[in-house]
């Protein structure tokens, strides 16, 4: 059965699933309230884990390229005084009353 809802790009798996081991149930019966506990309820706890690990490498190579793809042309910029740098105006008070005659940078 495909899981519900979206799977998320970088982890290949739906948040829900990843956050509580298995698609949301949609049929609305009543559970067994007898506190008998699953015999592969520990399976499944450690497959939960490897499912989050899993997603948590993915996240992490994700970010890691998303960094290289951004370093690659990012060149930090740095200013001397009395160098000419462009100044946005728009939180800045001026003496004019209107903005439309106003300087804009």
């Amino acid at each position: 059965m495909a899981p519900l809802g979206r799977r998320h790009s970088s982890m290949g798996d739906t948040p829900f699933r990843l956050m509580f081991g298995l698609d949301p149930r949609m049929d609305f019966t009543e559970i067994d309230a007898s506190g008998v506990v699953d015999p592969n309820a520990l399976d499944g706890a450690r497959s939960l884990k490897e499912r989050r690990d899993q997603a948590r490498e993915a996240l992490v190579k994700a970010q890691e390229y998303q960094k290289a793809y951004y370093d690659k042309s990012h060149r930090p910029t740095t200013f001397q005084e009395g160098d000419l740098v462009w100044l946005d105006l728009r939180n800045v008070k001026t003496s004019l009353s209107s903005k439309k005659l106003d300087v804009r940078r």
